[in-house]
Protein backbone atom coordinates (compact mmCIF):
# COMPACT_ATOMS: atom_id res chain seq x y z
CA UNK A 1 0.00 0.00 0.00
CA UNK A 2 1.42 3.29 -0.84
CA UNK A 3 0.56 6.39 1.58
CA UNK A 4 0.73 9.84 0.32
CA UNK A 5 0.42 13.41 2.27
CA UNK A 6 -2.02 15.27 -0.32
CA UNK A 7 -0.66 19.04 0.46
CA UNK A 8 -1.59 22.32 -1.74
CA UNK A 9 -2.06 26.13 -1.36
CA UNK A 10 0.28 26.76 1.62
CA UNK A 11 0.91 30.34 -0.18
CA UNK A 12 4.43 30.56 1.82
CA UNK A 13 5.21 34.11 1.62
CA UNK A 14 1.70 35.58 2.31
CA UNK A 15 2.00 38.35 4.39
CA UNK A 16 -1.17 40.07 6.45
CA UNK A 17 -0.40 44.17 6.23
CA UNK A 18 -3.69 44.75 8.21
CA UNK A 19 -1.73 43.53 10.98
CA UNK A 20 0.28 46.52 11.27
CA UNK A 21 3.74 46.15 13.11
CA UNK A 22 3.13 42.24 14.26
CA UNK A 23 2.45 41.75 10.06
CA UNK A 24 6.33 40.22 9.82
CA UNK A 25 6.16 38.48 12.82
CA UNK A 26 3.22 36.66 12.05
CA UNK A 27 4.43 36.02 8.57
CA UNK A 28 7.81 34.53 9.81
CA UNK A 29 5.34 32.02 12.44
CA UNK A 30 3.35 31.12 9.18
CA UNK A 31 6.30 30.67 7.01
CA UNK A 32 7.15 27.72 9.39
CA UNK A 33 4.20 25.32 8.17
CA UNK A 34 7.35 22.88 6.65
CA UNK A 35 9.26 23.04 9.45
CA UNK A 36 6.98 22.09 12.09
CA UNK A 37 5.07 19.07 9.46
CA UNK A 38 8.45 17.78 8.86
CA UNK A 39 8.25 16.40 12.46
CA UNK A 40 5.37 14.53 11.71
CA UNK A 41 6.16 13.31 8.02
CA UNK A 42 9.49 12.26 9.38
CA UNK A 43 8.02 10.17 12.01
CA UNK A 44 8.83 6.14 11.73
CA UNK A 45 5.10 5.41 12.59
CA UNK A 46 4.24 7.63 9.21
CA UNK A 47 6.11 5.53 6.95
CA UNK A 48 5.19 7.75 3.75
CA UNK A 49 6.11 6.70 0.57
CA UNK A 50 4.78 10.28 -1.59
CA UNK A 51 4.26 14.07 -0.32
CA UNK A 52 2.10 15.22 -3.01
CA UNK A 53 2.39 19.67 -3.31
CA UNK A 54 -0.37 20.84 -5.77
CA UNK A 55 0.33 24.31 -6.42
CA UNK A 56 0.70 27.82 -4.86
CA UNK A 57 3.41 26.05 -2.24
CA UNK A 58 4.65 29.90 -2.42
CA UNK A 59 2.45 33.40 -2.62
CA UNK A 60 4.01 34.79 -5.25
CA UNK A 61 6.16 33.65 -8.21
CA UNK A 62 8.94 35.13 -6.65
CA UNK A 63 9.34 34.78 -3.52
CA UNK A 64 12.06 35.86 -1.24
CA UNK A 65 15.50 33.88 -2.30
CA UNK A 66 15.89 33.43 1.93
CA UNK A 67 11.95 31.87 2.02
CA UNK A 68 13.09 29.35 -0.76
CA UNK A 69 16.52 27.70 0.34
CA UNK A 70 14.27 27.04 3.59
CA UNK A 71 11.34 25.45 2.06
CA UNK A 72 13.83 23.35 -0.77
CA UNK A 73 15.99 22.36 2.86
CA UNK A 74 13.39 21.01 4.55
CA UNK A 75 11.67 19.01 1.31
CA UNK A 76 15.56 17.28 0.41
CA UNK A 77 15.17 16.05 4.34
CA UNK A 78 11.77 14.46 2.73
CA UNK A 79 13.62 13.17 -0.35
CA UNK A 80 16.97 12.02 2.05
CA UNK A 81 14.69 9.97 4.07
CA UNK A 82 12.98 7.82 1.04
CA UNK A 83 9.83 9.52 0.27
CA UNK A 84 9.28 10.66 -2.88
CA UNK A 85 7.87 14.30 -2.99
CA UNK A 86 6.51 16.39 -6.37
CA UNK A 87 5.65 19.68 -6.56
CA UNK A 88 3.20 20.83 -9.08
CA UNK A 89 3.36 24.82 -9.62
CA UNK A 90 0.16 26.75 -9.19
CA UNK A 91 -1.26 30.15 -10.47
CA UNK A 92 0.04 32.07 -7.41
CA UNK A 93 3.76 30.60 -8.10
CA UNK A 94 3.11 30.05 -11.58
CA UNK A 95 6.04 28.86 -13.88
CA UNK A 96 5.10 31.09 -16.47
CA UNK A 97 7.24 33.50 -15.71
CA UNK A 98 10.83 33.94 -16.73
CA UNK A 99 11.81 34.86 -13.48
CA UNK A 100 9.37 32.73 -11.70
CA UNK A 101 10.95 30.78 -8.32
CA UNK A 102 10.81 26.83 -10.30
CA UNK A 103 12.83 28.86 -13.08
CA UNK A 104 15.30 29.80 -11.50
CA UNK A 105 15.36 26.97 -8.60
CA UNK A 106 14.18 24.28 -11.03
CA UNK A 107 17.81 22.42 -11.44
CA UNK A 108 18.10 22.09 -7.98
CA UNK A 109 14.58 21.70 -6.85
CA UNK A 110 14.00 18.39 -4.29
CA UNK A 111 12.16 15.55 -5.59
CA UNK A 112 10.30 15.58 -9.10
CA UNK A 113 9.09 18.91 -10.28
CA UNK A 114 6.14 19.19 -12.88
CA UNK A 115 7.34 21.38 -15.67
CA UNK A 116 5.01 20.09 -18.78
CA UNK A 117 2.54 22.56 -20.15
CA UNK A 118 0.12 20.23 -21.03
CA UNK A 119 -1.24 16.38 -20.54
CA UNK A 120 1.89 14.15 -20.81
CA UNK A 121 2.45 10.43 -20.85
CA UNK A 122 2.83 9.49 -17.24
CA UNK A 123 5.69 9.19 -14.74
CA UNK A 124 6.19 5.53 -14.16
CA UNK A 125 7.68 5.12 -10.76
CA UNK A 126 8.14 2.46 -8.07
CA UNK A 127 6.70 4.33 -4.94
CA UNK A 128 6.00 2.38 -1.94
CA UNK A 129 6.02 -0.78 -3.33
CA UNK A 130 3.87 -0.08 -5.77
CA UNK A 131 3.97 0.71 -9.67
CA UNK A 132 2.47 4.19 -9.76
CA UNK A 133 1.62 6.32 -12.70
CA UNK A 134 1.82 9.99 -12.24
CA UNK A 135 -0.61 12.44 -14.51
CA UNK A 136 0.30 15.99 -14.07
CA UNK A 137 1.05 19.68 -15.87
CA UNK A 138 2.14 23.02 -15.01
CA UNK A 139 -0.07 25.83 -16.13
CA UNK A 140 1.54 27.91 -18.21
CA UNK A 141 0.63 31.15 -20.02
CA UNK A 142 0.68 30.62 -23.78
CA UNK A 143 1.69 27.09 -24.09
CA UNK A 144 -1.38 25.52 -21.52
CA UNK A 145 -4.21 24.79 -23.91
CA UNK A 146 -7.31 24.50 -22.01
CA UNK A 147 -10.02 24.74 -24.84
CA UNK A 148 -12.78 25.56 -22.08
CA UNK A 149 -11.74 22.82 -20.21
CA UNK A 150 -8.39 20.35 -20.00
CA UNK A 151 -8.68 17.24 -21.59
CA UNK A 152 -6.45 15.22 -19.69
CA UNK A 153 -3.87 12.60 -20.65
CA UNK A 154 -6.12 9.18 -20.50
CA UNK A 155 -4.75 6.29 -17.88
CA UNK A 156 -2.82 4.00 -19.97
CA UNK A 157 -3.53 -0.14 -20.16
CA UNK A 158 -1.17 -1.08 -16.94
CA UNK A 159 -2.02 -2.28 -13.93
CA UNK A 160 -0.84 0.29 -11.44
CA UNK A 161 -1.89 2.78 -9.52
CA UNK A 162 -3.33 5.26 -11.50
CA UNK A 163 -2.81 9.16 -9.64
CA UNK A 164 -3.36 12.63 -11.25
CA UNK A 165 -2.71 16.02 -9.95
CA UNK A 166 -3.98 19.51 -10.86
CA UNK A 167 -4.08 22.84 -9.65
CA UNK A 168 -7.74 24.61 -10.94
CA UNK A 169 -10.90 25.14 -10.49
CA UNK A 170 -13.32 21.85 -11.12
CA UNK A 171 -17.13 22.44 -12.74
CA UNK A 172 -15.72 25.76 -12.75
CA UNK A 173 -15.04 27.95 -15.96
CA UNK A 174 -13.76 30.88 -13.97
CA UNK A 175 -12.30 33.46 -16.61
CA UNK A 176 -9.46 33.92 -14.83
CA UNK A 177 -5.75 32.96 -15.39
CA UNK A 178 -5.52 29.31 -14.36
CA UNK A 179 -6.61 25.92 -15.48
CA UNK A 180 -10.58 25.08 -15.60
CA UNK A 181 -11.45 21.09 -14.95
CA UNK A 182 -14.32 19.15 -15.22
CA UNK A 183 -14.90 15.95 -12.99
CA UNK A 184 -16.87 14.12 -15.68
CA UNK A 185 -13.71 14.82 -18.29
CA UNK A 186 -10.98 13.43 -15.35
CA UNK A 187 -13.12 10.58 -14.11
CA UNK A 188 -13.20 9.18 -18.25
CA UNK A 189 -9.53 9.30 -18.07
CA UNK A 190 -9.78 6.84 -15.38
CA UNK A 191 -7.61 7.98 -12.84
CA UNK A 192 -7.83 6.51 -9.18
CA UNK A 193 -7.41 9.36 -7.29
CA UNK A 194 -7.01 13.15 -8.49
CA UNK A 195 -5.44 16.17 -5.62
CA UNK A 196 -6.52 18.41 -6.58
CA UNK A 197 -5.55 22.22 -5.47
CA UNK A 198 -6.62 25.86 -5.86
CA UNK A 199 -9.72 26.24 -3.84
CA UNK A 200 -9.14 26.55 -0.50
CA UNK A 201 -11.89 24.57 1.36
CA UNK A 202 -11.46 21.12 1.53
CA UNK A 203 -14.03 19.11 -0.61
CA UNK A 204 -14.00 15.31 -2.03
CA UNK A 205 -15.96 13.84 -4.64
CA UNK A 206 -16.65 10.48 -6.31
CA UNK A 207 -17.47 10.05 -9.99
CA UNK A 208 -17.35 6.48 -10.61
CA UNK A 209 -14.39 5.01 -9.72
CA UNK A 210 -12.34 8.07 -9.47
CA UNK A 211 -12.23 9.67 -6.14
CA UNK A 212 -11.18 13.66 -6.80
CA UNK A 213 -9.65 15.59 -3.79
CA UNK A 214 -9.56 19.06 -2.57
CA UNK A 215 -7.06 19.11 0.10
CA UNK A 216 -7.59 22.68 0.93
CA UNK A 217 -5.24 25.58 2.74
CA UNK A 218 -4.26 24.54 6.16
CA UNK A 219 -3.46 28.17 7.02
CA UNK A 220 -5.84 31.19 6.77
CA UNK A 221 -4.94 34.44 4.41
CA UNK A 222 -7.42 36.19 6.22
CA UNK A 223 -10.94 36.37 7.71
CA UNK A 224 -12.54 35.82 4.78
CA UNK A 225 -9.92 32.66 4.07
CA UNK A 226 -9.64 30.56 6.78
CA UNK A 227 -7.35 27.52 6.80
CA UNK A 228 -8.81 23.76 7.61
CA UNK A 229 -5.95 23.08 9.83
CA UNK A 230 -5.89 19.45 8.70
CA UNK A 231 -3.88 17.04 6.36
CA UNK A 232 -5.24 14.97 3.69
CA UNK A 233 -3.35 11.47 4.04
CA UNK A 234 -4.26 8.89 1.40
CA UNK A 235 -3.98 5.49 0.87
CA UNK A 236 -3.54 3.78 -1.93
CA UNK A 237 -3.68 0.37 -4.12
CA UNK A 238 -4.45 -0.45 -7.42
CA UNK A 239 -8.20 -0.20 -7.45
CA UNK A 240 -8.48 1.34 -3.94
CA UNK A 241 -8.23 4.65 -2.49
CA UNK A 242 -8.99 5.53 1.49
CA UNK A 243 -8.92 9.12 2.27
CA UNK A 244 -8.08 10.31 6.29
CA UNK A 245 -8.52 13.78 7.22
CA UNK A 246 -5.90 14.59 10.12
CA UNK A 247 -6.65 17.89 12.51
CA UNK A 248 -2.34 18.80 12.59
CA UNK A 249 -2.86 22.89 12.67
CA UNK A 250 -5.15 24.60 15.67
CA UNK A 251 -7.05 27.37 13.40
CA UNK A 252 -6.40 30.74 14.61
CA UNK A 253 -8.53 32.84 12.70
CA UNK A 254 -12.28 33.09 14.10
CA UNK A 255 -15.33 35.44 12.74
CA UNK A 256 -18.16 35.38 15.64
CA UNK A 257 -21.24 36.85 14.62
CA UNK A 258 -22.49 38.17 17.80
CA UNK A 259 -25.98 39.73 18.25
CA UNK A 260 -25.54 42.71 20.48
CA UNK A 261 -29.55 42.95 21.37
CA UNK A 262 -28.58 39.73 23.79
CA UNK A 263 -26.56 41.52 26.23
CA UNK A 264 -27.70 44.49 28.47
CA UNK A 265 -25.38 46.49 29.23
CA UNK A 266 -21.30 46.75 27.69
CA UNK A 267 -19.70 45.09 30.64
CA UNK A 268 -21.99 42.00 29.84
CA UNK A 269 -20.66 42.04 26.39
CA UNK A 270 -16.83 42.09 27.72
CA UNK A 271 -17.28 39.06 29.92
CA UNK A 272 -18.99 37.27 26.63
CA UNK A 273 -15.59 38.13 24.64
CA UNK A 274 -13.00 37.55 27.71
CA UNK A 275 -14.11 34.10 27.47
CA UNK A 276 -12.81 33.52 24.31
CA UNK A 277 -9.41 35.07 25.18
CA UNK A 278 -6.25 33.63 23.55
CA UNK A 279 -2.93 35.12 23.14
CA UNK A 280 -3.21 33.21 19.79
CA UNK A 281 -6.04 33.90 18.22
CA UNK A 282 -6.85 36.49 15.72
CA UNK A 283 -11.10 37.18 16.17
CA UNK A 284 -13.47 39.08 13.76
CA UNK A 285 -16.14 40.33 16.02
CA UNK A 286 -19.13 41.13 13.47
CA UNK A 287 -21.66 42.91 15.83
CA UNK A 288 -25.37 42.48 14.44
CA UNK A 289 -28.85 43.85 16.38
CA UNK A 290 -30.24 46.87 18.09
CA UNK A 291 -27.86 48.17 21.43
CA UNK A 292 -29.90 49.42 24.44
CA UNK A 293 -26.37 51.03 25.13
CA UNK A 294 -24.17 53.42 23.32
CA UNK A 295 -21.30 50.96 21.45
CA UNK A 296 -18.02 52.55 21.21
CA UNK A 297 -15.71 49.98 19.54
CA UNK A 298 -12.46 51.41 19.13
CA UNK A 299 -12.48 51.75 23.35
CA UNK A 300 -13.69 47.91 23.16
CA UNK A 301 -11.02 46.96 21.21
CA UNK A 302 -8.46 49.15 23.44
CA UNK A 303 -9.62 47.25 26.62
CA UNK A 304 -9.55 43.59 25.16
CA UNK A 305 -6.46 43.65 22.35
CA UNK A 306 -4.27 42.75 24.09
CA UNK A 307 -5.84 39.15 25.41
CA UNK A 308 -5.60 38.73 21.45
CA UNK A 309 -3.56 38.25 18.83
CA UNK A 310 -5.58 39.93 17.14
CA UNK A 311 -8.88 41.72 17.61
CA UNK A 312 -11.31 43.85 15.21
CA UNK A 313 -14.36 44.76 15.37
CA UNK A 314 -17.10 45.02 12.29
CA UNK A 315 -20.19 47.12 13.87
CA UNK A 316 -23.56 46.99 12.15
CA UNK A 317 -25.72 47.22 14.93
CA UNK A 318 -28.05 50.20 15.23
CA UNK A 319 -28.57 51.91 18.71
CA UNK A 320 -32.14 52.01 20.73
CA UNK A 321 -32.43 55.23 22.58
CA UNK A 322 -35.12 55.44 25.47
CA UNK A 323 -36.60 58.29 23.76
CA UNK A 324 -37.38 56.09 20.52
CA UNK A 325 -38.54 53.40 22.83
CA UNK A 326 -41.33 55.55 24.34
CA UNK A 327 -42.41 57.23 21.25
CA UNK A 328 -42.82 53.49 19.80
CA UNK A 329 -44.75 52.68 22.69
CA UNK A 330 -47.62 55.50 22.21
CA UNK A 331 -48.04 54.31 18.56
CA UNK A 332 -51.27 52.25 17.73
CA UNK A 333 -49.58 50.20 15.44
CA UNK A 334 -48.13 46.56 15.84
CA UNK A 335 -45.44 47.65 16.87
CA UNK A 336 -46.62 49.71 19.84
CA UNK A 337 -48.23 47.43 20.69
CA UNK A 338 -45.39 45.00 21.18
CA UNK A 339 -43.50 47.31 22.84
CA UNK A 340 -46.29 47.88 25.66
CA UNK A 341 -46.62 44.29 25.93
CA UNK A 342 -42.96 43.62 26.77
CA UNK A 343 -42.30 47.04 28.80
CA UNK A 344 -46.19 45.85 31.28
CA UNK A 345 -44.07 41.87 31.73
CA UNK A 346 -41.16 43.60 32.95
CA UNK A 347 -42.61 45.94 34.92
CA UNK A 348 -44.94 43.48 36.64
CA UNK A 349 -42.49 40.55 37.26
CA UNK A 350 -40.82 40.07 40.11
CA UNK A 351 -38.45 37.23 38.70
CA UNK A 352 -35.11 38.55 37.39
CA UNK A 353 -35.43 36.06 34.80
CA UNK A 354 -38.33 36.74 33.53
CA UNK A 355 -36.76 40.46 33.35
CA UNK A 356 -34.32 39.31 31.59
CA UNK A 357 -35.84 37.54 28.84
CA UNK A 358 -38.71 40.36 28.38
CA UNK A 359 -35.65 42.95 28.27
CA UNK A 360 -34.11 40.40 25.37
CA UNK A 361 -37.17 40.19 23.36
CA UNK A 362 -37.76 43.91 23.54
CA UNK A 363 -34.34 44.97 22.40
CA UNK A 364 -34.39 41.82 19.52
CA UNK A 365 -37.51 42.88 18.59
CA UNK A 366 -36.80 46.60 18.17
CA UNK A 367 -33.58 45.43 15.89
CA UNK A 368 -36.11 43.47 13.20
CA UNK A 369 -38.37 46.50 13.25
CA UNK A 370 -35.47 48.52 12.78
CA UNK A 371 -33.96 46.47 10.05
CA UNK A 372 -37.52 46.40 8.29
CA UNK A 373 -37.34 50.26 8.24
CA UNK A 374 -33.78 50.02 6.69
CA UNK A 375 -35.28 47.64 3.68
CA UNK A 376 -38.28 49.32 2.83
CA UNK A 377 -36.68 52.83 2.79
Amino acid sequence: MLRCLHLADLHLGWSAAWLGPRAADYARQRDRILGSLSAWVLAPERQLDLVLIVGDLFETHRPPAALVEAVMAELQAWVDAGITVITVPGNHDEITYHDSVYQRYGQRWPGILITNPMPAPPLELAVGGEKLYFYSLAYTGGLTKADGFLKPFPRVPEPGIHLAAFHGSLDWQTGERGLPLTSELLAAAGYDYVALGHFHKPKRLQVGATTLVYAGAIASKGFSDIGCGQLTLVSLQPGTVQVDLIPWLDVDHQVLELDISRFADEEELITHLMALADPKLLLQVQLQGAASFLLDCQALTGRLARHFYHLEFVDTTVHVAPALLERWAQESTIRGLFVRRLQKVWQETDDEWEKAVAALALRRGMAAFLEGEGQHG
